[in-house]
């Protein structure tokens, strides 16, 4: 129902949005970006410290100094804290400084005092970003060589258009990409309103997006309101935003090209548990 009524009031907004809002001087229309040069990466992240520290360096290292903005950390109420986990820093990077080494890979941390689950997280840092495009990542990931260009390129020929990067697999060890071949990128949504993986589907087109890794504008997250931060916990905000972004006149589009490396949840691998309860009410 939710996903429906996003939907709905996209549509509303659309035909609503002269008559009503530009009419009564009150609505600022967000201004279609000449270029897209700055990138604000958002992390979210509960209680993977272990895995955050190695994901900032990878995320710095991985992309140009002049492209990236800024390193956007959403810690949802780990414990510890990020900012006070210097031993998991030290085990991933070497560095003791928790604050010099944040201010060298232009990244920053926001708390939340309490639990608010992904989607919220998501939506905290989206809404913060100054960057021209926002993009997301997971806190347990390694973007590989070149990454950023055929995202940039997509966004700056669309500013309405969303794009996802292959998602390959990432070794929890040695960080580094197990293999570049068959990297997911495109799901199809499922009459029980589910979805799967449908990399056959033709076409340079995404019915689906995965949800964890993505970019758009700075432009298109302020014209479809974000994540609706109603959605509580995980999951189902990549379905919204898919129908959100191609119901309100975007696109979502594979950035070919672009890989970036996932640690995958492995039974047999102790440290790539899920580490945060998933509620189940919150599960819709």
């Amino acid at each position: 129902f939710a996903i429906i009524a996003n939907t709905i009031t996209c549509w509303m907004l659309a035909v609503d949005s002269v008559e009503s809002l530009q009419s009564s001087g009150t609505w600022l229309q967000p201004l279609v970006p000449q270029n897209v040069s700055s990138l604000s990466v958002v992390i979210p992240c509960a209680n993977e410290s272990e895995f955050v520290w190695r994901t900032i360096a990878a995320v710095f290292n991985g992309t140009p100094a002049h492209e990236l903005l800024e390193i956007i950390v959403v810690d949802d109420f780990s414990y510890p804290p990020i900012l006070s986990d210097v031993a998991g820093l030290g085990t991933s990077m070497g560095h003791q400084d928790i604050t010099a080494f944040l201010e060298f890979h232009k990244a920053k941390v926001l708390r939340h005092n309490k639990p608010q689950g992904l989607i919220r997280s998501k939506k905290h840092g989206g809404d913060t970003a100054q960057g021209d495009a926002i993009v997301f990542l997971d806190c347990h990931v390694k973007p590989m060589e070149t990454w950023t260009a055929p995202i940039i390129a997509h966004l700056q020929e669309n500013p309405r258009r969303v794009v996802v990067p292959a998602i390959t697999s990432l070794d929890p060890d040695t960080w580094e990409e197990v293999s570049s071949f068959g990297g997911g990128t495109k799901m199809c949504l499922t009459w029980n309103a589910d979805f799967t993986w449908c990399n056959e589907f033709p076409g340079p087109y995404v019915p689906i997006m995965s949800g964890g890794l993505l970019a758009m504008t700075k432009f298109w997250w302020d014209s479809i309101g974000g994540y609706d931060d109603r959605m509580r916990s995980w999951g189902g905000e990549n379905l919204d935003q898919s129908l959100r972004t191609w119901l309100c006149g975007g696109e979502i589009m594979v950035a070919e090209g672009s890989r970036v490396a996932h640690m995958w949840r492995d039974a047999a691998k102790p440290k790539t548990r899920l580490r945060y309860d998933i509620p189940t009410d919150d599960v819709r």
